[in-house]
């Protein structure tokens, strides 16, 4: 019988070459590397293949995996002819830039509460908000805030390091001795923890098609001196004292639902349908004894999607945790854009049973 244990060192650089996915020269030796998608053919490189972990994941189709998948996958093989025709391959040791550590939550919280006091929120912005259904308090509450220029954000980050050790906070690096700050044009959006701490910051990108979500972040493997890369973390928002969680995609997106019900369910809100490795810890954190999972949508016709709700489901069923898949109405894609338009709230079933 053979062992498939060590299937997560095989390297998927090596494993995308032999797939004909074609790895730009300048993108490597980073720990992430964005390439074209031969599963969705988009124009544009959606497809990270993580160096570190050997995982593959394509921000437009969802499809992701290991090395040992992608090379099934794409050449038409059985896990088990795969693996033979990789077994010779071993992930070697290559060396990394210096990163700062991942600063602690206390001292990010602070650093960010401090930054985030220290930004403004345009009228669009605002006015983008108040349109998904917030009131003007709770966007204010929420700190949500529109990324300034370049030159405001090297004032910004100047000012906090004369406070702050800006040291593992992602977004912060430093050029020329000076701390600078990351970013681009969009709104900020704290991802906090089940106690409220900022974690981090995703930034939804101002007219992007695809890609509208990225996270405030100054990894060193793109140059960024003394910078730290962001995780991805969980935003808990909601009703910290339920134990039915709802889990959906996306911090703004669990925000808004939270908002709109008036019996505030609490949702745990992983940043991409794929990334579940720290969904575990929340969800022990959150004492969750049971989830309902309000992925979009788009699963009816998206299958990557909703191999993901699988793996989802599966991960929890290994934590001992109950699960059900809401579905509505699928002329809104989104949980949130069901609640806005007034569904679910006389109905039965398994959108209430989040507030149970």
């Amino acid at each position: 019988m053979i062992s498939f244990l060590w299937q997560d060192d095989i390297p998927i650089v090596e494993a995308a070459r032999r797939c004909g996915i074609r790895i730009p020269s300048e993108r490597e030796g980073r720990t992430e590397l964005l390439v074209h998608c031969p599963f969705c053919r988009a124009k544009k490189d959606h497809l990270y293949l993580n160096t570190v972990r050997n995982v593959f994941y394509c921000q437009d189709c969802h499809a992701s995996g290991n090395s040992l998948t992608l090379y099934a996958r794409m050449m038409g093989r059985t896990s088990r002819d795969a693996f033979q025709e990789l077994s010779g391959l071993r992930t070697t040791p290559r060396p990394q830039r210096p990163s700062a550590l991942l600063a602690p939550l206390a001292a990010r919280h602070a650093a960010y509460y401090d930054m985030l006091g220290l930004m403004g929120l345009s009228h669009r912005h605002r006015t983008a908000l108040l349109e998904r259904g917030f009131s003007a308090r709770r966007v204010e509450e929420n700190l949500y805030r529109s990324v300034p220029a370049q030159t405001e954000r090297d004032r910004i980050a100047e000012k906090l390091s004369k406070v702050h050790d800006l040291r593992g906070v992602p977004g912060f690096y430093t050029r020329e001795g000076r701390w600078r700050l990351t970013g681009f044009p969009g709104i900020l959006i704290p991802v906090c923890d089940r106690e409220g701490y900022i974690q981090g910051l995703q930034i939804r990108r101002d007219n992007a098609a695809r890609n509208k979500y990225g996270w405030l972040s100054s990894n060193p493997e793109y140059g960024y001196e003394n910078g730290t890369g962001a995780r991805r973390w969980i935003h808990v928002t909601g009703n910290p004292h339920k134990r039915v969680v709802c889990i959906t995609e996306g911090a703004l997106k669990g925000d808004t639902a939270v908002f709109l019900r008036e019996d505030a369910p609490l949702f745990l809100c992983v940043p991409g349908v794929g990334a579940l490795e720290l969904l575990g810890d929340a969800c022990r954190e959150a004492g969750a004894r049971k989830a309902v999972v309000c992925y979009d949508m788009d699963l009816l016709r998206n299958p990557e999607v909703l191999q993901s709700l699988c793996k989802l489901r599966a991960l929890l069923w290994e934590q001992g945790i109950p699960s059900s898949a809401a579905h509505w109405n699928p002329a809104y894609k989104g949980i949130d854009d069901f609640w806005l338009a007034g569904g679910g709230k006389n109905e039965s079933g398994l959108l209430m049973e989040a507030a149970a």
